[in-house]
């Protein structure tokens, strides 16, 4: 499970600032209920308490994460337009 503070450096592999903390607490908990998950009920339990905790406060932080996730959303594109390819031309003429 990817947490949104993670040191990956690639911008497109992050967890979306909008609503972080809910998208993680329902990982967590969808990871507790799967058979061959190594994370325990007691987790997910943690994470159910805590999921309405975590709506209300990226509800108000949402003025802050809006321009964060459109940075994010802004490098994750410029990092795939560095590595994308340009299209295969063919420059021979019958």
């Amino acid at each position: 499970m990817r947490y949104a503070f993670n040191d990956d450096p690639n911008p497109c592999t992050q967890v979306p600032y909008l609503y972080g903390g809910v998208r993680i607490d329902v990982e967590m908990f969808k990871a507790s209920v799967a058979k061959d998950s190594s994370v325990s009920t007691t987790a997910g339990t943690f994470s159910l308490i805590d999921l309405p905790f975590s709506a209300l406060l990226d509800t108000l932080l949402l003025p802050v994460a809006v321009p964060m996730q459109l940075k994010a959303d802004d490098k994750c594109e410029q990092q795939q337009k560095a590595h994308s390819t340009p299209p295969l031309t063919n420059n021979s003429h019958p």
